[in-house]
């Protein structure tokens, strides 16, 4: 599996991307796509995802719009290797919240990277831009889940 990466859509929304494909095994393929927010006046942009080693999938990204609270800010959410292709439904949670926004020049977020962590295989760590100043913020998470054995479904269950 390897995570393609996101992008911005329309400037509200985010587009996640994830194909599949193993060396010598056949051709690249997209596996999932899904497109999450969309509501206006909200803007996430700027993002990374990734995948620890029980399939779960999380997305960071910073999210802004024109008024408070939504001052260049890192948000994350995720979807839990159990759940339904195509849909990241983990809520958003906030990293850290800007308190000033950049007005004085357009360029903003030359950088975000996510990575799991070597060690455990189970954390996830992302850095990003945010706020009006340009600071840097390096954050880890994980979910529960990882590394837990998956309960098998119920005989006959689908």
């Amino acid at each position: 599996m390897r995570i393609l990466g996101i992008s911005a859509f329309q400037r509200r929304a985010a587009a996640a991307l994830v194909v599949d494909g193993k060396a010598g095994a056949g051709p690249w393929s997209l596996h999932q796509e899904g497109v999450i927010g969309g509501e206006a006046g909200v803007h996430r942009s700027v993002g990374s995802i990734s995948m620890d080693q029980s399939g779960n999938l999380a997305l960071a990204y910073t999210r802004t719009g024109g008024s408070a609270p939504y001052f260049p800010s890192l948000y994350y959410r995720g979807r839990l290797a159990t759940q339904p292709l195509g849909d990241i439904p983990h809520g958003e949670y906030t990293l850290v919240d800007g308190a000033t926004s950049k007005t004085n020049n357009e360029r903003w977020g030359d950088y975000a990277g996510m990575s799991v962590d070597a060690v455990d295989d189970c954390t996830f760590w992302f850095t990003s831009e945010y706020g009006g100043s340009g600071s840097t913020r390096v954050a880890a998470f994980k979910f529960d889940a990882c590394g837990c054995a998956l309960v098998p479904a119920p005989p006959g269950a689908a």
